[in-house]
């Protein structure tokens, strides 16, 4: 990651994100914090995200500044960013103008290719009290498990088990279940 942290030093900006990445993954949370820090504060929506979704898994961060960092990154279209937005206002950690607009936010991600969206989008329709108590669980374990078809061990295939077995409501969507980083491929 030497090579994306001289370009870094050079502001290109997408060199931040790798190097902070680079970091992230050997152990280096804050060289990797910086890094994100000086990507995003230069417009790259992939280091606001990744940023974002380090500082929720720090735990430590107000809610209020992950959700900056995904909004930033969710208005530039990276989905996975969109789902973990849509994830922190179903939850309650940010405010949310209403069920319908954070279901729409997760249903536009999964639509566009990611697997966090739908996931998110299915816990949301597996709730009992979504929607003025019209939450579908046929639907979102339809949903449910064509994501664990596409990812294998991914958290919706406990979830699909859980729903299936008796009397099982979901209540809150636990933050350990969303991925730290999106893939390399994203």
């Amino acid at each position: 990651f030497a090579y994306y942290e001289a370009g870094c030093v050079d502001d290109i900006a997408q060199a931040c994100a790798w190097a902070g990445l680079g970091r992230l993954t050997h152990g280096n949370g804050d060289g990797a914090r910086r890094l994100l820090e000086a990507a995003c504060e230069a417009g790259d929506p992939i280091g606001c995200y990744w940023l974002g979704s380090t500082l929720r898994r720090a735990g430590n961060a107000p809610a209020l500044d992950v959700e900056r960092h995904h909004a930033t990154a969710c208005k530039a279209r990276v989905q996975d960013a969109c789902a973990d937005l849509a994830a922190l206002q179903w939850r309650g950690d940010v405010r949310s103008p209403d069920a319908r607009t954070t279901w729409s936010l997760a249903s536009s991600s999964c639509a566009n290719g990611s697997t966090q969206g739908c996931y998110v989008q299915a816990v949301i329709e597996a709730t009992p009290t979504a929607f003025g108590g019209k939450g579908s669980t046929t639907t979102a374990l339809t949903r449910l498990d064509a994501v664990c078809g596409s990812v294998g061990d991914h958290p919706a295939c406990a979830l699909a088990t859980r729903l299936r077995g008796k009397d099982q409501v979901i209540e809150k969507l636990p933050v350990e279940q969303f991925a730290l980083l999106p893939s390399v491929d994203d």
